[in-house]
């Protein structure tokens, strides 16, 4: 015998099948307002993630090495460490405003407070001196140092300091404060590599597109003043930034960022680029009451964005970068070393300037069938909850829902005798108003 009741509840309710049934309800309202859900979630999912924002790829982020290098300014750019005959192009120290051999009348002046620098309590500028790259430079992973000034302190050990009546255990004997000549003409070159599973083998940055990007209306876009094809936004062409690039690239859809100046070359930059980058002077300050950034340095990030994907259109071939300056408000940075000539004196030598501090991001993409079929699914429920919606609003809330709802729901009721049912018997929906339908078996 079946058992018809579990724990007291009628079986046929506690297990009752649900099967969908197919209703032609005849309504210009929920026919029009379904298709136009159905075209909406179409447009939605079809049209906008995945031919829009194609996202039937994969997105990965990139890693990769970076490599600095700092050069001094040289006769006709070239290498003085490689070329003997390279001569350097040294400064006119005295018609540089910032450093104390200047004249009177061209000195140094500045919102910030010049600190450490100061003649019969009047305050004026450090004296400079010409460092070549090497003197200039620290590199670290992923960082460098671009020196600004150089505070140096030659310094003994006291004898016999064993007990509070030390004051000091180094005493200074002779500082020197002073700033870094020219440091803003120096040159940098940035070569970096970039891979991830969504690219077979790595690209270097001599076979990519790069550009800087920096706000509208600073002094690199009024500099050069090249206005892009495809907007009005300001976007200086170079040497590997051709010109198909130029019409080809997405990456002004940032309103924040929509100028761009592109490196020349294997990506030299001055350092007063760089500055002109960042919308950052060594004059200014993170607080106009403290000191320069020539003085106590400052940490610019950079970050290299890179896109081998575009709207539209898909993956294309090698990726394209963006470099992007910001400076780290508030900061400052210094660098210190110390050698011993012997055990009772030390050089302290400590180094302010700019650290420029790479990060590298973006989206590298890759086709993936997997990703393709989460969007399609994705859009099949949608497409099942606008369904529901419809029928919510047919079977509750228009003002057929009386004649509605009982078509779109019923309830089929198996005679309690038997759980044979006769494919004989037939019932006459139209003459039908209970909702619920009772099917007996042949007696």
């Amino acid at each position: 015998m079946v058992c018809e009741t579990i724990c007291g509840m009628d079986a046929d309710v506690l297990c009752a099948y649900q099967s969908v049934r197919v209703v032609s309800i005849q309504d210009r309202r929920l026919g029009c307002m379904k298709y136009f859900l159905f075209i909406l979630m179409a447009l939605l999912v079809g049209g906008y993630h995945l031919i829009y924002q194609c996202l039937y790829l994969k997105f990965e982020l990139p890693v990769g090495t970076v490599r600095f290098s700092l050069r001094e300014p040289t006769v006709d750019n070239c290498d003085a460490v490689k070329t003997p005959t390279c001569n350097n192009l040294v400064p006119d120290i005295n018609k540089l405003a910032y450093c104390g051999q200047s004249n009177e009348t061209t000195r140094y002046t500045s919102n910030a407070s010049t600190s450490g620098c100061s003649s019969n309590g009047k305050t004026k500028s450090c004296d400079c001196v010409v460092w070549d790259s090497i003197e200039a430079k620290n590199v670290q992973e992923r960082s460098v140092l671009v020196s600004t000034r150089v505070l140096q302190s030659h310094q003994n050990r006291t004898e016999n300091c064993v007990d509070s009546s030390c004051p000091r255990i180094w005493n200074d004997l002779e500082a020197t404060d002073t700033f870094i000549a020219g440091i803003e003409n120096f040159t940098m070159q940035l070569d970096h590599t970039v891979q991830s599973d969504a690219i077979e083998n790595p690209f270097s940055a001599k076979t990519m597109t790069g550009a800087i990007r920096v706000q509208k209306g600073s002094s690199l876009c009024n500099k050069y003043g090249y206005v892009s094809k495809i907007d009005s936004n300001c976007k200086v062409a170079c040497k590997t930034f051709s010109e198909s690039g130029v019409n080809n690239d997405t990456h002004t859809s940032n309103p924040n960022w929509p100028c761009k100046v592109g490196p020349t070359g294997l990506d030299f930059f001055s350092i007063a680029t760089l500055l002109d980058a960042a919308q950052v002077s060594l004059e200014d300050s993170s607080d106009p009451a403290k000191y320069s950034y020539r003085q106590y340095g400052m940490v610019i990030q950079l970050d290299i964005s890179y896109r081998n994907w575009k709207n539209w259109i898909g993956t294309f071939g090698s990726p394209t970068y963006d470099y992007n300056l910001r400076v780290v408000p508030g900061s400052s940075y210094k660098y210190e070393t110390t050698t011993y000539p012997d055990d009772t004196s030390r050089l302290v030598k400590t180094k302010f300037g700019i650290r420029i501090a790479v990060l590298q991001t973006g989206q590298l993409g890759v086709f993936s069938f997997s990703t393709m079929m989460i969007e399609i699914t994705t859009m099949v429920t949608y497409l099942a909850v606008s369904t529901l919606v419809i029928d919510f609003l047919a079977t509750k809330v228009v003002k057929q829902k009386q004649q509605y709802g009982p078509a779109k729901i019923m309830n089929l009721e198996a005679h309690k005798g038997s759980m044979l049912f006769s494919p004989e018997k037939t019932v006459n929906l139209e003459s039908n108003n209970d909702v619920s339908m009772a099917i007996y078996e042949d007696e």
